[in-house]
Order: structure tokens, then sequence, then C-alpha cells
């Protein structure tokens, strides 16, 4: 059973993984901002394809997170509770 504390802890582990590597953060969360922007602009222009989109946008979401998944993967791997370590810097 899951415990009701695991998202915080989730959360937490986000926040920490982003405090170390801002700027693929900040990358990955400016590129999702523009595809809802997109799909925004696209639903006052042409409404039939925003479901088209909206599927494509769920579909391709996990495979576009691959590289914040490697980030955080690198930085549980390679850095103490602080500080980074090494070159295996995932910027």
């Amino acid at each position: 059973m899951l415990p009701w504390g695991a998202p915080f802890e989730w959360l937490a582990a986000g926040w920490r993984d982003f405090t170390h590597a801002p700027l693929i953060g900040l990358f990955y969360g400016s590129c999702f901002v523009c595809m809802g922007w997109s799909l925004l602009w696209v639903f006052q222009f042409a409404a039939a394809y925003t479901l088209a989109l909206s599927a494509g946008f769920l579909l391709l979401g996990p495979f576009l997170c691959l590289g914040l998944y490697q980030a955080s993967r690198i930085l549980a791997s390679s850095c103490s509770s602080s500080k980074c370590s090494g070159g295996d810097r995932p910027w």
C-alpha cells in the first residue's frame, strides 16, 4: 500500500532535482508551456483539431520527459545531499 506522504516525498525530490539542475527544468517547463499555449491558439482558430492535438500532447508528453528522467537519474547517482560531484552533471 502506498503511504499518504509519498506524493510529498516525490515533490521534495523533484524540487531537489530542480535546485541542482534548474536550466534543464526551465527548458522543459517552457517547452510544455509553449505546447499548452499552442493548443489554446489552435482551439481559437480550428477547434476541430484540438482533440487530436490534445491526444498527441498526452501521448508525447511522457516521451518528451525522458530527458528530465535521465537528469534525475544522474543526480540521484552522482549527487550528495548538498552538492553535485564530478563531471556527470545533467546540464
